[in-house]
């Protein structure tokens, strides 16, 4: 089961400012958390094919089929273990004044302002520098605990992060009438104008420290 804490925060305030006009705001903040543990990193690798070696066999077996190593990162002192996170933080404010009008009718000048935040962060390994770790020898496969702490440090330094951002404004006047005071009953007349406007980034960063700039919209990238 993941790893999740939460924190809510709900309020609210109603007051007479005047004669015949109330005040009431109501706001909201919610922050979530959410680690998926996991084992430690690790890769797999295989060796060149036969062809790749420039071997000729007698079948197709002989000359695609090749040996593959399974291993992890967290036997080496270089290494730091990180699990997945996916974070969600918002929060909003709905202020509405209401208007006491004649014959029993209302207006209610409804608006919401609201924020949110998602992050997501996988991490992962950087198969470039470990191939080239590999064939320069300075990482074996079969004995990883014996390899440079620096270089597994190297090639662990690495993630899949996006980063989400909304914003949202929501405006509605609405002259309201109780019942008896409307000839066709309980009215309400709504007329409504929204914005909502949605940031996105999203890149695969190396490393994960690296501070990820903000655009409309974007596929994962190399940095």
């Amino acid at each position: 089961m993941p790893k999740q804490t939460r924190d809510n925060i709900y309020g609210g305030l109603i007051q007479d400012i005047a004669d015949g006009v109330t005040l009431e705001v109501k706001t909201y903040y919610m922050k979530r958390d959410t680690e998926y543990s996991s084992y430690p990193t690790g890769d797999t690798i295989a060796e060149p094919t036969p062809t790749e070696q420039g071997i000729v066999g007698q079948s197709s077996g002989e000359l695609y089929d090749t040996a593959q190593v399974g291993f992890s990162y967290g036997v080496n002192p270089g290494y730091t273990h990180r699990d997945q996170k996916i974070n969600l933080e918002t929060y909003g404010i709905t202020p509405e004044l209401i208007v006491d009008l004649k014959s029993g009718w209302q207006l209610r000048n409804t608006a919401h302002m609201g924020y949110s935040d998602n992050t997501f962060e996988l991490p992962g390994s950087d198969r470039v520098k470990l191939l080239q770790y590999v064939e320069d020898g300075a990482l074996d496969p079969l004995n990883v605990g014996a390899a440079d702490s620096t270089v597994v440090a190297n090639i662990t330094n690495w993630e899949t992060a996006a980063d989400t951002a909304w914003n949202c404004f929501f405006c509605a006047p609405s002259p309201t009438a109780t019942c008896g005071s409307c000839p066709v009953g309980c009215c309400v007349l709504r007329w409504v104008s929204s914005t909502c406007k949605k940031m996105s980034r999203s890149a695969r960063v190396k490393p994960p420290s690296v501070t990820l700039a903000t655009c409309l919209s974007v596929k994962p990238i190399a940095m």
